[in-house]
């Protein structure tokens, strides 16, 4: 029952961190807290697997710049500590779902080895669905 309850609120960070960084508003807080969050969350590579949605929005977020209009100096420099703060925790939490892959074999990235195990869960789902 803890399996579940993680891996929904593997799906709830996610959504989380998709809904905080609204491209007009962002709220960088709530991103950086459910970074978090994810990061102190015991994954398991099954859950990963089963979840590739959060590896590809943290891919995402490693490359995260902030709103790029700029309103007021005193917002535009917080939304650029705060972006940097979020490249440097995704990349931490990246690390620690890299560490989790521990079947693959070490030439793969990770979003190379949950792209071919996702189309294999995937293959898989059909063909227990045709039976």
């Amino acid at each position: 029952m803890h399996w579940l309850k993680v891996e929904q609120r593997l799906l709830d960070i996610d959504l989380d961190i998709k809904k905080a960084l609204h491209f007009e508003r962002p709220d960088m807080a709530k991103c950086l807290k459910a970074l978090e969050e994810l990061d102190s969350l015991a994954l398991a590579p099954l859950m990963l697997k089963k979840q590739p949605d959060i590896v590809t929005t943290i891919r995402k977020i490693r490359k995260y710049v902030g709103p790029q209009m700029v309103m007021e100096a005193a917002l535009a420099d917080d939304w650029t500590q705060k972006s940097k703060k979020i490249r440097l925790k995704a990349n931490q939490v990246r690390i620690k779902c890299t560490e989790k892959k521990l079947t693959m074999s070490c030439s793969q990235s990770l979003e190379t080895y949950m792209l071919l195990h996702t189309s294999d869960l995937q293959q898989a789902a059909e063909c227990i669905c045709r039976s």
